[in-house]
């Protein structure tokens, strides 16, 4: 098959819909498909066989994120040339509209993967989190959804909540996957060298989130949690990797909270050497409801990471509480589970209980079914 995947942001950008658009297309070449993408162009972005780089520009309501404006005759022209097969889109904002006004133009089925849950991102609006505000993210993912030919939630989560926006294109849930293996390749000295430039003991616990610092990631509340915990435990660090709009108001907080010695704020990572951060760590944190899956968590699961995370249906079939990490729903409840994990560690039996349906090969695989199923293959 020729395949075209749209999307607003692609490696090597750091985030769960860059890095799943990345693994998709790298498992669907290896199932012999071209795959062709279309996204934005950021500055020192590589150059890539098959990658279709749409002038861009920052966009003004959130500055680490790009806005293209693509001519869609021009495109359009290109396309045609392609003979393209099936259309997934990943963005329902500029090149998702492209994808859907050509698929539309060109009888193309269309395939719609649902990333991101916009009522926890009215902020950036400028607006109010209101029945209003709520309203209009909810038609307007409803219109786009429903002109498609199936839509792709990554949990069950996802799913539920379009049913409610009432979102009737058929849904299939495929959970992203991630290269398990990557997670096992460790450069050692790399780590020790982390490990001396965050002035780790042997005998530390090591905390770590990884991600965009953004308000509905809640790593402040993390940070507030984590002060409580060093109240009463003194060897415990805390790593943040990863960049974003909150990254000076976390970075300010810690300071407050007198927590400069023990949190450490690693600035953007490349995605090449994620695994030696994690290698870091001993426990992965996480205060945020905000996924529709939540990538780092399967990460923090492959590297041989316990999860530390607040409770939420995105983590069904994921966590599997008290026995890879612990669940929890306030201060107290982190602070306990903190201290069941420590004694687990003790233990040295760490299963993260990941099974095959979160690698990349059977993420491809289930994607390939859909657009085989919608081709009448």
């Amino acid at each position: 098959m020729n395949i075209a995947l749209f999307s607003d942001t692609y490696y090597p950008e750091i985030n769960g819909v860059a890095t799943s658009i990345h693994l998709l297309k790298s498992g669907l070449e290896e199932l012999g498909h071209t795959v062709y993408i279309f996204t934005t162009k950021s500055p020192h972005c590589p150059e890539e066989e098959n990658a279709y780089r749409i002038f861009s520009i920052p966009f003004f309501l959130m500055k680490d994120r790009r806005a293209s404006f693509p001519i869609y005759l021009k495109w359009l022209r290109i396309f045609k040339k392609l003979k393209i097969d099936i259309i997934h889109t990943h963005t329902e904002f500029s090149l998702g509209i492209l994808g859907l006004r050509i698929a539309k133009k060109l009888n193309i089925k269309h395939v719609h993967t649902y990333h991101t849950i916009y009522e926890d991102y009215i902020h950036y609006l400028k607006l109010p989190k209101n029945k209003y505000t709520i309203n209009f993210v909810k038609n307007a993912t409803k219109y786009y959804c429903n002109k498609t030919s199936l839509v792709v939630a990554p949990t069950d989560k996802t799913k539920l909540l379009l049913e409610e926006y009432g979102v009737n294109s058929p849904i299939e849930v495929i959970p992203t996957g991630i290269e398990l293996s990557k997670f096992n390749n460790i450069d050692y000295e790399y780590v020790k060298n982390l490990k001396n430039d965050f002035n780790i003991k042997n005998d530390d616990i090591v905390l770590i989130t990884l991600g965009r610092l953004s308000e509905e990631k809640s790593v402040d509340l993390s940070i507030n949690y984590y002060k409580k915990l060093c109240e009463s435990i003194d060897n415990v660090k805390f790593i943040i990797v990863g960049d974003g709009p909150h990254k000076n108001y976390l970075e300010n907080l810690s300071i407050e909270l007198g927590l400069q010695d023990k949190i450490y704020f690693t600035g953007y990572v490349d995605w090449d050497k994620v695994q030696n951060y994690y290698a870091v760590a001993n426990i992965f944190v996480s205060s945020s409801t905000s996924e529709t899956q939540g990538l780092t968590y399967l990460e923090a699961l492959a590297s041989n990471l316990y999860l530390l995370v607040k409770e939420d249906d995105s983590l069904v079939g994921v966590l599997e509480d008290r026995i890879n990490g612990c669940k929890f729903n306030n201060c107290e409840e982190f602070i306990s589970g903190y201290n069941y994990l420590v004694e687990k560690l003790k233990d040295n039996n760490f299963s993260s209980n990941l099974n095959n349906k979160y690698s990349k090969s059977e993420y491809a695989k289930s994607v390939e079914n859909v657009y085989k199923k919608l081709l009448g293959y």
